[in-house]
């Protein structure tokens, strides 16, 4: 199994985020993922010292599976599926169902436990 992460997606614009979603998807990646947002501005700003988190968000999830469709074909250009996994910034059920309904297939989310409690609703995921 390939996966493909984007690292630091603070700092892509949209246009960056699909076409590396698409890049991976013609290398062969089974999964595209999120970054988990953790980012430091440093990067970008030396005097600027703040660390920001960014995370899985609805709008980037549905960017990436827009760019990747759900298949890609295999070394003999058979189907396979791809997968978008939304990592970081999921804490709570509102937001697992927001990235699920954007098109993600799987969550990381270190707080599933709050995930499922969070909600009154039970569904299956």
């Amino acid at each position: 199994m390939v996966k493909s992460e984007r690292r630091n997606l603070l700092y892509l614009t949209d246009d960056l985020i699909a076409e590396a979603s698409i890049i991976a998807k013609i290398a062969g990646a089974d999964w595209v993922k999120t970054s988990t947002g953790f980012a430091n501005e440093e990067l970008l700003a030396p005097e600027k010292t703040i660390t920001q988190h960014k995370g899985a968000t609805p709008h980037d999830v549905a960017l990436m599976r827009r760019a990747v469709g759900n298949f890609s074909l295999d070394d003999n250009g058979n189907r396979k599926p791809i997968g978008v996994k939304a990592s970081g910034g999921v804490r709570n059920r509102a937001q697992a169902e927001a990235v699920l309904n954007a098109g993600a297939d799987r969550i990381g989310a270190s707080g599933g436990i709050n995930v499922e409690s969070s909600g009154a609703q039970s569904h299956e995921y």
